[in-house]
This record gives structure tokens, C-alpha cells and sequence, in this order.
């Protein structure tokens, strides 16, 4: 099973003008080669990556399952991106709440 589908998170750096325009270059070069590009900002790996899943779900011609998102949810609510986790890092790190 295979699929011309490209993700792609883009970070801050591609809100710059300049590469802003490389990328939608890039991204039409990609589409005349038969590839599809599909980008994703921090909001939405952080806060619907469930959009995410559906995509790649779609892509994969699979049925939508967000169970699929449980580990990630684990590892992401252990992290530094979220609440709790920014907070133990702080804590551990001795900085002020």
C-alpha cells in the first residue's frame, strides 16, 4: 500500500515571506511531479491531530480510528508542550511559577 502524499510540519521559520514563497514553489514543482504536499502548522500537531490522522487515514484508504491517537496523547501530555508538562519542567528546572 502506497500513497504520493508528503507531510510536513512547518515551523515558524515558514512564516517568513521569503519562505513562505519557496515552499508554495516547492509545493507546485512537487504536484507537477504527481506528489501531494500537505503541510501542518504547531496548532494543528498540538491541537487537532486528529486532523493529522485523518489525513494520512484517508490517504492510506483506511477507516478513521482515533483510538489511533491514545499513544500519542500519552507521550504528548508527558511533554514540555503541554500544561503539566511545561509545569514539571519548571519545576525541575527550579524557574518561578
Amino acid at each position: 500500500l502506497g500513497t504520493r502524499r508528503l507531510p510536513e510540519y512547518d515551523g515558524a521559520y515558514h512564516r517568513d515571506a521569503a519562505q513562505y514563497e519557496r515552499d508554495r514553489a516547492r509545493d507546485r514543482r512537487l504536484r507537477a511531479l504527481g506528489w501531494d504536499p500537505y503541510s501542518y502548522s504547531a496548532i494543528t500537531v498540538f491541537r487537532t491531530p486528529s486532523v493529522i490522522l485523518r489525513d494520512a487515514e484517508c490517504a492510506l484508504g483506511r477507516e478513521h480510528d482515533p483510538d489511533r491517537l491514545d499513544r500519542w496523547r500519552e507521550i504528548f501530555a508527558e511533554s514540555s508542550y503541554s500544561a503539566a508538562g511545561k509545569l514539571r519542567l519548571r519545576r525541575a528546572l527550579g524557574i518561578p511559577e
